[in-house]
């Protein structure tokens, strides 16, 4: 902002030059108080009635150095304008001048900046190309590069669930039974299986399940299905070393024993349940053995002690 132009704002009580170069200017605040009496702050401090009457007696004064200086800011921004046309940075050739210039962000940043246009709008390519970039790493899918370790220096295969789905080992007698809970619409062809005599692997969408077994199993008799209608994957392994139990046989004493317990059972249920005569419930034989008042052997009678009443 040229000052000569103060003077057509004269109804102006708050004034902030805050920024512009000719804050910069010797004699810049009395210049604009003395131009403008009427104005109450400038650049939020407030101007008093001393400052009006020091800056209207200063007035020509200032006037000649403001516009000297004036002048000499004129020319070196003509200089300056001349020097920026050399590098003529657009948001066009921002990419290709940034790709030959690998640090040119960091140490165009750290760089001091001038108070010209020039420079504003350079500030806003290179905030610009940050801000695109960034948007661009945010919709491109990071991509994994940890490659996981699945077998310890000595060969020992690890348990490891990098595809963090839920599973059940089931260690019986004979046999193993992996149960593993896989996504319910995937398609098969998205499943790898991998049977081996230590170990088992299960890769679900190129993520990793491998669990390793205590006992070998025999890999050619392992077989694995997909329950319809679920989400459970099931693979049975058989185990090398199989484990023979003996069968329990009953011998023909025991069943003859039951069959005989199990007749008298039901003779006595039978017996139980015979219809009652009620004309002759009377003379039906209750035998109840009473207990008479006969002394028991070894019995001494105290003649101390009160009868029992």
């Amino acid at each position: 902002m040229r000052l000569p132009a103060l003077s057509p704002i004269c109804f102006n009580l708050f004034r902030y030059l805050t920024g512009n170069p000719c804050t910069d200017f010797d004699g810049y605040r009395e210049y604009v108080i003395g131009t403008l009496p009427q104005i109450d702050v400038l650049d939020g401090i407030d101007v008093t009635s001393f400052d009006k009457l020091v800056a209207k007696q200063q007035l020509s004064n200032v006037a000649r150095k403001i516009i000297a200086q004036q002048k000499t800011y004129e020319n070196f921004r003509t200089e300056q304008k001349k020097t920026s046309k050399s590098r003529n940075i657009t948001e066009d050739t921002l990419e290709t001048y940034e790709k030959n210039y690998e640090e040119t962000d960091e140490d165009f940043w750290n760089q001091p900046s001038e108070n010209t246009s020039e420079c504003r709008v350079e500030m806003a390519f290179h905030s610009r190309r940050a801000q695109r970039k960034q948007d661009e790493e945010k919709k491109t899918p990071k991509q994994e590069t940890w490659t996981p370790k699945l077998f310890a220096e000595d060969g020992r295969p690890y348990n490891l669930n990098q595809a963090k789905v839920p599973y059940k080992l089931e260690n019986e007698d004979n046999r193993y039974v992996l149960t593993v809970h896989v996504y319910k619409f995937m398609d098969t062809s998205e499943l790898d299986l991998d049977v081996q005599p230590t170990y088992v692997r299960v890769t679900v969408r190129k993520k990793i399940l491998q669990l390793a077994l205590d006992e070998e199993v025999r890999v050619d008799e392992s077989n694995a299905k997909r329950l319809i209608g679920s989400k459970l994957l099931e693979i049975t392994m058989p185990k090398v070393k199989q484990i023979i139990c003996p069968v329990k046989t009953q011998s023909a004493k025991d069943n003859d024993f039951r069959n005989e317990n199990k007749s008298k059972l039901t003779d006595e249920v039978f017996d139980s349940q015979k219809p009652v005569e009620f004309w002759n419930i009377t003379n039906s034989s209750t035998s109840v053995k009473k207990v008479g008042n006969e002394k028991l052997k070894g019995f001494v009678d105290n003649s101390e002690v009160p009868p029992l009443e």
